[in-house]
């Protein structure tokens, strides 16, 4: 019992460190907007981002399901938001995160259910492709067989 909750600890920090470094990418990402905006309700909708070039790994199904659920924390705390645009793209849209007198007069935290299965993650992965867009917008976690025999 004792490893098992020691398995259950690590997997979480690596969880917690994996929606940080999410969090702290999609920050990034949005600032440099703020600076042309200067609010995040004035950024228009057309540049926020991409729902499919956030999550997908092109050479990855794993890692976009694990980015998925990464992005899926960010969602229920508030931090980002999914809105469908005119084209009904996905877009991940920067919000202004509740704060304790939110939380306070009831505003709950949110959550969502999305379906991914591989047929979508391929055609969220040749959308990508056909933009000549070879790696999604978080890095790879792990190095892949072929990329590590190119490098031999």
């Amino acid at each position: 019992p004792d490893e098992l909750k020691n398995m259950d600890d690590q997997e979480q920090s690596h969880t917690d460190s994996r929606v940080a470094y999410l969090d702290k990418l999609i920050k990034t990402y949005f600032n440099t907007l703020l600076d042309k905006y200067q609010s995040i309700d004035k950024i228009p909708l057309d540049e926020q981002l991409d729902l499919h070039y956030l999550i997908c790994n092109p050479s990855s199904y794993c890692e976009t399901i694990e980015n998925l659920f990464d992005l899926s924390f960010l969602v229920k705390e508030g931090r980002v938001a999914i809105k469908i645009d005119k084209h009904k793209i996905l877009k991940i849209c920067a919000t202004n995160p509740p704060d304790d007198v939110d939380l306070t007069n009831g505003i709950d935290a949110s959550q969502f259910v999305f379906k991914l299965t591989y047929n979508d993650y391929n055609i969220m992965k040749q959308h990508l492709l056909a933009q000549e867009i070879q790696t999604g917008f978080i890095p790879s976690r792990y190095s892949s067989p072929q990329s590590s025999q190119k490098s031999q």
